[in-house]
């Protein structure tokens, strides 16, 4: 599994726990996947990348959606820095 997917189904599953019924298919709990559809996804796409900031949904929002097919998308450290801990 590509790590931006691991990082969608955890904001998933931490978003809902589990807990959450999905009105539109099971009784059981919901996916990670299902979560982040249904909570997510408007804003920040299927694909994790996010809506451009121009995006009408989004553009009154002070920081535009996270971009979470970047792995680097929370990191305080710049990309440099990485590379020199890993190396």
């Amino acid at each position: 599994m590509k790590a931006h997917a691991r990082l969608l189904a955890v904001l998933a599953l931490g978003a809902g726990l589990g807990g959450a019924r999905d009105a539109f298919a099971s009784d059981g709990p919901l996916s990670g996947t299902q979560l982040f559809v249904r909570h997510c996804a408007r804003c920040h796409t299927t694909s994790g990348r996010g809506l451009p900031a121009t995006h009408p949904l989004v553009a009154n929002f002070e920081t535009p959606p996270a971009d979470f097919s970047d792995p680097l998308f929370n990191s305080m450290e710049p990309t440099g820095d990485w590379f020199l801990v890993v190396t």
